[in-house]
């Protein structure tokens, strides 16, 4: 039985005999190879000594072996990556287990001070990783948007453009907000891509809420945003777009549809490094359906005359 031997390493552990400690787990251990606790311990004593590696392999082990343990071990793999000495052990881990990479990574992208540390642990890999969404929130929640926006570009393979706006076309489903479209597809309504250029919105008009969004880095300085719009013009005011600094939340633009011709000009302040351009509803006092296509939509700097 191992308990006995778990119970005289924790003995030893709590006197500081850490060797002692060791050789009891291990003991332990040989006689029941799926001992939690002293799987457990072991890995504590394994850290406390500075032996990473032995630690990891233990940690590693007992994340496969409980129900969520990859989930629940999580953190406390990712709490040594920040330590440079612990760095090529847990790299070995990493790339023997992908789904313990995955989870570590995603405990450090919450805090968008960890993004390049994330970056530098991450494999390369044929598929968006399931850290970046969460690296990607944490990065745009500190209004750090230039970094969320080159995280995204490599992440999912973005070429470099001086478009002011991705997808214009509506073409690219491929990749995901914040810097392209997100989609509404809910009790809201429906928002979805279609052949063209073009993009179709069914909005039921029950609640107010947005049904297309993407976050945009413009500078300082004056702007065009303009598109054509076809279908039923008499409901379509309900919709409109909508630009907002996002950071302060200070509207930019507030541009209706329905209008003979929707396009504005706005202006972008110092000091309003992202803005969000939505499409949102505010559902009318009689609740109608708004069924509306755009298309041709476009965004330009509009450069002072003389």
């Amino acid at each position: 039985m191992a308990e006995p031997f778990v119970v005289r390493g924790v003995q030893a552990q709590v006197v500081g005999n850490h060797q002692a400690a060791i050789e009891s787990f291990q003991a332990a251990l040989l006689r029941d190879g799926r001992s939690v606790p002293a799987r457990y311990f072991l890995a504590e004593q394994y850290f406390q000594r500075g032996d990473a590696g032995s630690a990891l392999k233990e940690v590693a082990t007992l994340a496969r072996m409980v129900p969520g343990g990859v989930d629940n071990m999580a953190p406390y793999i990712a709490s040594y990556a920040k330590d440079p000495r612990d760095r090529l052990q847990l790299l070995a881990l990493f790339r023997s287990d992908h789904s313990i990479e995955q989870a570590a990574l995603t405990v450090l992208a919450a805090d968008p001070a960890n993004a390049d540390l994330v970056l530098s642990l991450a494999a390369p890999s044929g598929g968006p990783p399931s850290w970046s969404a969460r690296l990607l929130e944490s990065l745009v929640g500190a209004g750090q948007y230039g970094k969320a926006r080159a995280v995204w570009a490599k992440t999912f393979r973005v070429e470099p453009s001086s478009d002011l706006l991705f997808d214009a076309q509506f073409k690219r489903g491929d990749v995901p907000g914040p810097f392209n479209w997100t989609l509404a597809s809910s009790a809201l309504g429906l928002a979805d891509r279609q052949p063209g250029g073009r993009l179709h919105v069914i909005y039921y008009g029950q609640d107010d809420g947005t049904l297309v969004t993407q976050l945009l880095l413009l500078k300082p300085g004056r702007y065009r945003l303009s598109m054509q719009t076809s279908g039923d013009s008499s409901h379509a005011r309900s919709l409109g777009w909508t630009i907002t600094c996002a950071s302060s939340h200070t509207s930019l633009l507030s541009l209706p549809l329905g209008v003979p011709d929707p396009g504005a000009v706005f202006e972008v302040p110092q000091h309003c490094e992202g803005q969000f351009l939505q499409l949102v509803g505010h559902s009318p006092d009689l609740p109608q359906q708004a069924d509306v296509t755009i298309s041709g939509l476009s965004l330009s700097e509009e450069h002072p005359s003389g």
